[in-house]
């Protein structure tokens, strides 16, 4: 997705012939935007039965640093789509919505 790219979660492609494997994180874009994602999602996954889901079966074939870059990631899509279509939070008041 281009979001992920513009911020730098999305994880860099190499390849040699006919192998291709996924690299690091590209670490484009703003440092800030990236601390303040990793934080809202350790904060999530003590809240969200389902992030912390998706952190534990992360965290279970990778290192916890993965599981906390992907959860962030997890967070900016939705949030990306939840900006996009106009949607909202159920149970959330907002005035600019």
């Amino acid at each position: 997705m281009l979001m992920t790219a513009y911020v730098g979660l999305e994880p860099r492609k190499l390849s040699s012939g006919e192998r291709k494997r996924m690299g690091r994180i590209s670490k484009a874009g703003s440092r800030v935007l990236r601390f303040l994602l990793v934080g809202a999602g350790i904060k999530a996954t003590r809240e969200d039965v389902e992030l912390k889901k998706l952190y534990y079966r992360v965290r279970h074939r990778h290192e916890q640093a993965r599981a906390k870059i992907a959860v962030a990631r997890h967070l900016l899509i939705h949030a990306f789509v939840m900006l996009r279509d106009g949607n909202q939070l159920p149970g959330v008041q907002t005035s600019w919505c």
